[in-house]
C-alpha cells in the first residue's frame, strides 16, 4: 500500500516547519538587521527544500498514475480512440491498432474512413458530425475495408460499432469501437433457426390438418369406388349407364391420386423398408420429361455413374423428379428456355453451406433442378412449400407439386433449400442420405391386385362406423361367396362375438372409431380368442400401427382406398393360411 502524501503546507506552517528545522531563533532584544535577514534566508532556503521535496513526490504519483492509465488504456482488450472532428486517429490503443491492421505509429496519420468500406463513409461523416454536436453519447455501425490501405493486414469484412463522446474541453472525441461480427452472426443465426422453426411448425400443423382431411377422404373415396364397382355389375356389358360410370371411376382414380400427394406431404405414407438407387428412377423420369418438353426447352442432365442407394420408393423419387422439372418448366417465361437437372453424392460435414445447417454431418444424394426462369421474389418463396399455394393461372396447378416434394424429403429425413429470385431463374437443391450397398436391389414392381378366390361361406364379421363403407363392403364380401355381419359399433361386435365366439371366422375393421379404436377391439378379441384372424382397414396407414398390429397378432393390414382391389384377395389369403386352425 503507497504511503500517505506529504500534507500540503500553507505559508505560515512551512515557516512554522522551517523555522524548526532551523533549530535556532534570533537572540531576545533587538536583533541586528543582518542577523533578521540571515535567520530568515535560512528559513526561505529551508521553505523552498521542503517545497520540492513536495513537488518531486507528487510528481513521482504523477507518473506512476500515468503509467498506470497508459498500461490500462494500451492492453485494454477493447479498442479505444480519439478521433478530431473530421475522423483523423489522433490516438489509439494496441487493440485498436489491430482492429484496424496498422501499426499504431502510422495511425495517427490516417484517416478512420480509410479503413471503412465506400457505402458506409457517408454514415461514418453523419455520425462524427453528430458526435460534436451533441454533448451524448452517440453510436453507428460501419464494415471495415483495410484492402485500400497501404500496409494494413487485418480484418477486413469485419463489422464494428462505434460508441463515441465529445471530450470537454477538448476538440477531440472518446471512441470505443468494438468487433461485433460474430455476435451479429450469431443473431443472424439465431433469427434463422427461429425462422425454421416457425416453418417446421406451420409445415407440421398443415401436415397434420391435411393427413385427417386425407384419412376422411379415403373413407368417402373407399365407399365410391366400392360401389361403383357393384354398379358396374349390376348393370352388365352394353349398358349405356356404363360410360358415364367409367367417367367417374376415372375422376375417382385421380382423386386417390390427389389423397396420395396429400399422405405424401404430411408425412403418413409408411417409409419402405429396403433400398432404392436413385440414379434408375430418376433417368427414366428424365427420359419421359424429355419427350413431352416443347421445342424451345432445353434439357441438361448431369447423373453420377454410381446408383447412389437412398431408402425412398422409386415413384417417390419419380414424383421429387417430375414436380421439380415440371415447376421449372412453368416457371420458364414464354415456355423458353433451359433447365439443368444434377445428380451427385455429397458430404455435409462443418463447413456445410448455412443453407444446409439443419442436415446432420454424413453422405448424401444431391439432386439440384434449376432454371433460368422468371425466378421468385421473398414473399413467395416464404410459402412456396404450403400446399394449394400456386402463382400460375387457374387450370394450370394444384399447388400439391412443391409442397409433395417437401413432404417425401423431410419424411426420409432429408432436406430441400431453395435459391430464387425475381429475374434470374430457381435452384432447388433436395439431399437425401446415403445408404450403404443394398441387401437386395431388385426392383420392386407396382401392386398388381390378384383376382380374389370365392368364398365357401366362412363368417366374416365387418365393423365400420361409416355407414357407406359398412353396406358396400358387406355387398363386396357377399357377392364374393362370404356370409357377412356388419357392425357400425365396435362395442356392438364385441359383445356379439363374446356371447358367440366361434361361429366367426374373420373379423375386418375400421381403426379410426369413437369409443373403441379397431386396434383396441383387436386386443379385446385376442383375449377371448387367440386364434381369431384379423384385418385392420385404415385411410392412412402408419409405421406405428404395423407395429402395434403386428404385436396384438393381427394377419394384415389395408389401406381403406384399395379396399376394393385388395380385400377380396385378403380375405382369402388369411382364411387360407389359418383354415387348418378353424373347427
Amino acid at each position: 500500500m503507497r504511503p500517505d502524501p506529504p500534507p500540503i503546507h500553507t505559508n505560515d506552517a512551512l515557516r512554522h516547519v522551517a523555522e524548526a528545522k532551523l533549530g535556532n531563533r534570533p537572540a531576545d532584544g533587538a536583533p541586528s538587521d543582518t542577523a533578521r535577514l540571515l535567520h530568515e534566508l535560512s528559513v526561505h532556503q529551508i521553505e523552498l527544500e521542503l517545497q520540492n521535496e513536495e513537488l518531486m513526490s507528487r510528481r513521482a504519483e504523477v507518473e506512476a498514475g500515468l503509467a498506470l492509465y497508459t498500461d490500462l488504456y494500451d492492453f485494454a482488450p477493447v479498442a479505444y480512440a480519439s478521433l478530431g472532428p473530421d475522423g483523423t486517429l489522433a490516438q489509439t490503443n494496441l487493440a485498436c491498432a489491430r482492429l484496424l491492421g496498422l501499426e499504431r505509429s502510422l495511425l495517427h496519420v490516417k484517416h478512420l474512413g480509410q479503413f471503412v468500406v465506400d457505402g458506409d463513409r457517408r454514415l461514418l461523416n453523419d455520425w462524427l458530425k453528430s458526435v460534436f454536436d451533441s454533448s451524448t453519447v452517440q453510436r453507428c455501425q460501419v464494415l471495415l475495408n483495410v484492402a485500400g490501405v497501404a500496409g494494413a493486414a487485418g480484418n477486413p469484412g469485419r463489422t464494428v460499432q462505434i460508441d463515441a463522446e465529445r471530450a470537454p474541453g477538448s476538440p477531440l472525441c472518446r471512441a470505443v469501437l468494438m468487433d461485433v461480427t460474430e455476435r451479429l452472426q450469431a443473431e443472424a443465426s439465431l433469427r434463422l433457426l427461429e425462422a425454421q422453426l416457425r416453418e417446421s411448425q406451420k409445415m407440421e400443423a398443415i401436415g397434420t390438418l391435411a393427413g385427417g382431411i386425407a384419412h376422411d377422404f379415403n373413407n368417402i373415396l373407399g365407399g365410391i369406388l366400392g360401389n361403383l364397382d357393384l354398379a358396374r355389375q349390376d348393370v352388365g356389358e352394353g349398358h349405356s349407364a356404363l360410360r358415364p360410370l367409367e367417367q367417374i371411376h376415372k375422376a375417382s382414380l385421380r382423386a386417390r391420386v390427389l389423397v396420395q400427394q396429400i399422405l405424401a406431404f404430411s408425412h403418413r405414407q409408411s417409409e419402405p423398408s429396403g433400398r432404392q438407387a436413385v440414379r434408375a428412377p430418376v433417368a427414366e423420369t428424365l427420359a419421359l420429361l424429355r419427350t413431352t418438353l416443347p421445342a424451345g426447352v432445353q434439357l441438361q442432365v448431369d447423373l453420377a455413374d454410381a446408383p447412389l442407394f437412398v431408402r425412398v420408393e422409386a415413384t417417390q423419387l419419380q414424383q421429387i423428379v417430375m414436380n421439380l422439372c415440371t415447376n421449372a418448366w412453368q416457371a420458364l417465361e414464354d415456355g423458353v428456355g433451359c433447365i439443368s437437372v444434377v445428380l451427385e453424392s455429397t458430404v455435409i460435414g462443418e463447413g456445410a453451406a448455412p443453407r444446409a445447417v439443419r442436415l446432420t454431418q454424413g453422405r448424401y444424394a444431391h439432386l439440384q433442378v434449376s432454371d433460368d426462369g422468371i425466378g421468385m421474389d421473398a414473399a413467395v418463396q416464404a410459402r412456396v412449400f404450403e400446399p394449394f399455394f400456386t402463382t400460375k393461372p387457374v387450370g394450370r396447378g394444384t399447388g400439391l407439386g412443391l409442397a409433395v416434394v417437401h413432404g417425401i424429403v423431410a419424411a426420409h429425413g432429408g432436406a430441400i433449400n431453395m435459391d430464387s429470385a425475381p429475374g434470374r431463374g430457381s435452384t432447388f437443391d433436395v439431399y437425401l442420405p446415403l445408404l450403404d450397398a443394398p441387401v437386395d436391389t431388385a426392383a420392386v414392381g407396382p401392386f398388381a391386385p390378384q383376382v380374389p378366390v370365392a368364398g365357401q361361406g366362412q363368417h366374416v364379421v365387418y365393423v365400420d362406423d361409416d355407414e357407406v363403407m359398412l353396406v358396400m363392403v358387406q355387398h363386396l364380401l357377399q357377392r364374393l361367396g362370404y356370409r357377412v355381419t356388419g357392425f357400425a359399433d365396435p362395442q356392438a361386435a364385441l359383445a356379439a362375438i363374446r356371447q358367440q365366439p366361434l361361429s366367426f371366422d374373420l373379423v375386418v375393421t375400421d381403426v379410426n372409431m369413437p369409443g373403441m379404436s379397431g386396434l383396441q377391439l383387436a386386443a379385446e378379441l385376442a383375449a377371448l380368442r387367440a386364434n381369431l384372424p384379423i384385418i385392420l382397414s385404415s385411410g392412412y396407414v402408419t409405421e406405428d400401427m404395423r407395429t402395434q398390429a403386428t404385436h396384438l397378432g393381427v394377419c394384415g393390414v389395408l389401406n381403406k382406398e384399395n379396399t376394393l382391389d385388395e380385400l377380396g384377395t385378403l380375405v382369402a389369403q388369411v382364411l387360407a393360411r389359418i383354415q387348418p386352425d378353424i373347427g
